[in-house]
C-alpha cells in the first residue's frame, strides 16, 4: 500500500483500529511485514460461558447486515470468512478468558464470538446486554 492509498484508508467508525503511515523505509519494512501477515496479532477477551476446546480454529463467513441500521456485521454464508485460533486461558463456571489469534485480516472476533455463543463480556454493540447491565452494576 502506497503512503497516497493509506491517506485515502478509511476505518470504520465504530472500529478501533490502526493506520500504520510509515515516513521511513524501516518503519516501511515493518508495516509491510504486518500487511503481509508476518506479524503475531493476538488478543485477551472476557466471554461469557465454558469454552469447550483448549484451542479452536474457527473460520466463519461475515457480510455488514443491511436489516438493521447501523447494527454491523453479522455471521453469514456469504463470503470467505476471516480465520481465528482461540485458546482458552482460565476459565470458571460463569466466564472463560481466551486469548484469540487473528490468522487473516478482519478483526471479527466479537461477531465470530457472539455467533459461537461466548459474547465478550462489556461488548455493547454484539454482546449479553443483560450480562453488561448486572457487571456494570457491580463495578
Amino acid at each position: 500500500m502506497s503512503a497516497e492509498q493509506a491517506a485515502r484508508a478509511r476505518l470504520d467508525r465504530e472500529t478501533s483500529g490502526l493506520l500504520i503511515l510509515p515516513r521511513s523505509a524501516r518503519a516501511d519494512r515493518a508495516a509491510r511485514a504486518l500487511r503481509e501477515g508476518r506479524v503475531r496479532k493476538e488478543y485477551l477477551t472476557l466471554v461469557r460461558g465454558g469454552w469447550r476446546n483448549d484451542k479452536q480454529h474457527v473460520s466463519l463467513p461475515l457480510k455488514k447486515s443491511l436489516t438493521v441500521p447501523g447494527s454491523g456485521a453479522s455471521a453469514s454464508t456469504a463470503r470467505e470468512g476471516s480465520r481465528k485460533r482461540f485458546s482458552g486461558e482460565r476459565r470458571d463456571s460463569e466466564f472463560t478468558l481466551l486469548s484469540a489469534e487473528l490468522l487473516t485480516a478482519g478483526p471479527s472476533i466479537r461477531v465470530h464470538l457472539t455467533h459461537l455463543g461466548f459474547p465478550i463480556a462489556g461488548d455493547d454493540k454484539y454482546g449479553d446486554f443483560e450480562l453488561n447491565r448486572a457487571l456494570a452494576k457491580q463495578a
